[in-house]
């Protein structure tokens, strides 16, 4: 229980004409306020009760007892009125808002009989300042200068109507209980949740303990610890914040670093949003393999000092990568002159083939604004040589844990390089696999070229020639498709007179088309040496 130091009686007259006398010190909380005032204080041998418990005794003539263990107060006792106290004996203040919640008459009214007796008949009354610079106005958690004489009057009302604030020992239990529970639930939650959500989530705690809190103090007088838990929730919130922004800002860093070079932007950004759509290590997923070089890039090279070389090739692969990169492609390497490229990784989207067929007719068009531009300077013409393939093939990290790329491998992928190397006995510049066709057709033009057996492959595979985008043939170009796909027919038929004709009037029409020219050659070989009876119409790649 407290202690006094000092006893200091009232003044001569009061003392000896008053029933009782009570101290009306207070004790401050660190921050100066009053919340609590001790019902019993010892002072050498003797246990005096505050001012108000004696007023109350005297108001209801009954008597006060203690029951003081070896751990501190136990209960305070005011006739038929158990007081709820801490250990030190200390009742919590249970305030009922700013000053003047009492009824205030000033003494000079009183003394001159300007105040109903009957305002007063059978009441407590205090008598106290309340003016400023009276030095007793005191701090309180609604008020800073609140009468000290209202204090009182708000215990013996708390007292009277039993309109405690309860804290009872176990609450400290309690708070330490949810402390934890609250610290585990966030722990788990908050790191599978976006910042938004988990805003969310901290603001609807917070909201439902503040209720609860307020419910249980208005409704029953219950003081829940309304800070601790409060300041848990959002030290919990800005630390686990704090960590996944440095974490992901590594994140970030690393697939910045990991995909600036072979990725654009937009997708780099869409890994940002969402890592998870990254899977490294290696998986099998059905992509569209690019590869694309440059036609005769030997004559190219030796038509140019290194220096301009290297100029030239560094124009046409930033050219060319930037195209890749717009269509939504990943550039796995440059080989030389040649690009090594893939869509519908890291990123996976369903239209791979179409975006990697989009990116082809693109590259085509830009080799020809090259090639327009470099003849004007001088140098060399480009052409460019592209193969498609779509199929299954493994995507991922793979290398050394010192040195690793993002690049693609398998069956489907080989493909794809042997069709760009294709391109070159059918004089055509963009190659695609069936899968490829099969995957893009409602959206591009092309035409069947043949079925190959590429070399180190026994199974053969159809090609196609990607012409246009769907609905961008022209007038002249419908026409040679129409001629060669007739001649293609007569060819498969073994009718090399009626194929040769229609091939040679789609040259009419285009003297350069690489198709027709490739199949009146094949079609006069055939009929000087016929293929045998079991000819399959597979054409047998001699190089890669």
């Amino acid at each position: 229980m407290q202690g006094a130091y000092a006893a200091e009686a009232s003044i001569k007259p009061l003392s000896e004409s008053a029933k009782g006398a009570g101290y009306f010190s207070f004790i401050t909380d660190d921050d100066g306020a009053i919340r609590k005032v001790p019902l019993i204080v010892r002072y050498e041998d003797t246990l005096f009760p505050p001012l108000s418990i004696q007023m109350i005794k005297q108001y209801l003539e009954t008597d006060i007892s203690f029951v003081i263990q070896d751990y501190g107060v136990d209960e305070v006792q005011l006739g038929d009125i158990a007081i709820p106290t801490d250990e030190y004996g200390s009742l919590l203040i249970n305030y009922y808002g700013p000053q003047k919640m009492f009824p205030h008459y000033s003494i000079t009214d009183i003394i001159h009989d300007r105040v109903p007796e009957d305002l007063l008949k059978d009441k407590i009354i205090l008598v106290g300042p309340t003016a400023l610079g009276i030095y007793d106005l005191r701090i309180t958690p609604f008020q800073k200068n609140y009468p000290g004489v209202e204090i009182h009057a708000t215990i013996i009302d708390n007292i009277l109507h039993q309109n405690f604030i309860i804290r009872p020992e176990w609450m400290a239990v309690y708070d330490l209980t949810a402390i934890v529970l609250i610290g585990i639930i966030l722990s788990i939650l908050l790191p599978r949740l976006k910042a938004l959500y988990a805003g969310v989530v901290i603001l609807i705690i917070a909201v439902a303990h503040l209720g609860l809190t307020y419910y249980f103090f208005i409704d029953t007088g219950l003081w829940i610890n309304i800070v601790y838990p409060l300041l848990e929730t959002s030290s919990v919130y800005v630390g686990i914040t704090v960590y996944r922004y440095a974490t992901e800002e590594k994140e970030k860093r690393f697939i910045k670093g990991a995909f600036s070079q072979y990725l654009a932007p937009a997708v780099i950004n869409q890994l940002i949003d969402n890592p998870k759509m990254l899977e490294l290590g290696g998986e099998e997923k059905v992509l569209t393999a690019f590869f694309s070089d440059i036609k005769g890039f030997s004559t190219f090279s030796e038509r140019l000092t290194p220096k301009e070389l290297v100029h030239l090739l560094n124009i046409y692969l930033t050219e060319m990568t930037d195209i890749v990169l717009e269509n939504g492609g990943t550039v796995d390497k440059f080989v030389g002159d040649a690009i090594v490229a893939f869509f519908g990784a890291p990123v996976s989207y369903r239209d791979h083939a179409k975006m990697a067929c989009y990116a082809s007719l693109d590259i085509q068009k830009k080799s020809v604004e090259l090639r327009e531009k470099w003849k004007k300077e001088g140098h060399p013409e480009v052409y460019t040589r592209i193969g498609l393939n779509t199929g299954p093939m493994v995507v991922g990290n793979m290398g050394t844990t010192r040195k690793m790329n993002y690049t693609i491998m398998g069956d489907a992928v080989n493909l794809a390089s042997r069709l760009e190397g294709a391109n070159k006995p059918y004089g055509t510049y963009i190659m695609i696999g069936e899968p490829t066709y099969l995957a893009a057709k409602d959206y591009i033009e092309a035409r069947e070229l043949d079925s190959i057996r590429v070399m180190g492959k026994r199974e053969p595979v159809k090609v196609y020639e990607l012409i246009a985008r769907k609905g961008k043939l022209d007038r002249a170009n419908t026409s040679v498709i129409e001629s060669y796909n007739k001649g293609l027919s007569y060819y498969k038929d073994r009718k090399w007179d009626d194929a040769i004709s229609q091939f040679k009037m789609a040259l009419t029409t285009d003297s350069n088309d690489g198709p027709s020219k490739t199949y009146v050659n094949r079609c006069n070989e055939f009929k000087a040496s016929p293929p045998p009876e079991n000819w399959d119409g597979v054409y047998v790649m001699k190089e890669k």
